[in-house]
């Protein structure tokens, strides 16, 4: 029996979750739509990345040669593996840095990605945290409300990519 006879959407139960082990771009896109309740939806100039065992991440350019930032759209699946490959597609497009929209908790974010908080405040009523990595890389964390789908909260987060190149704040 063939790969595509016996389905290609492997379910891994844990913990009451659904892990999706490889699949079709429209499977991952499916099992993605299913997990979070909200619909994919490709951006204007957004470039699709896809391995079957890893997932799918969108992501665009935004900005100017000098203010460069690569957007990411959506991460559906393996986050670290897609994390590494946004790296790359940042270098060879020389961007300043990587933005994305974070649903998760904060601060959990920040020690996931090796980071740890160096400063929180709040600015014209939005909670904001300035977070270093390891490598001495700088991000910025801002709150930007209620997610309409899920209600958690969420956070524009941007990671400076060169070390040491600190944002205005």
């Amino acid at each position: 029996m063939t790969r595509e006879e016996k389905g290609t959407l492997i379910m891994e139960e844990k913990k009451n979750t659904n892990r999706l082990r490889y699949g079709t771009k429209e499977e991952w896109i499916k099992w993605y739509e299913e997990k979070s309740g909200d619909t994919f939806v490709m951006k204007a100039n957004a470039a699709l990345y896809f391995q079957a065992k890893r997932g799918i991440m969108v992501c665009r350019l935004t900005g100017d040669s000098q203010e460069s930032m690569l957007v990411i759209d959506y991460v559906i699946g393996d986050g670290k593996f897609w994390y590494d490959f946004a790296e790359i597609i940042a270098a060879m497009w020389n961007c300043r840095c990587i933005g994305t929209i974070c649903t998760r908790h904060i601060e959990s974010y920040i020690r996931f990605w090796d980071g740890r908080i160096v400063k929180k405040w709040v600015q014209e009523g939005q909670k904001r945290f300035l977070a270093k990595d390891r490598r001495g890389r700088y991000g910025t964390l801002t709150y930007r409300g209620k997610d309409d789908i899920t209600g958690k909260d969420t956070y524009l987060a941007i990671l400076y990519l060169n070390p040491g190149d600190k944002p205005n704040l």
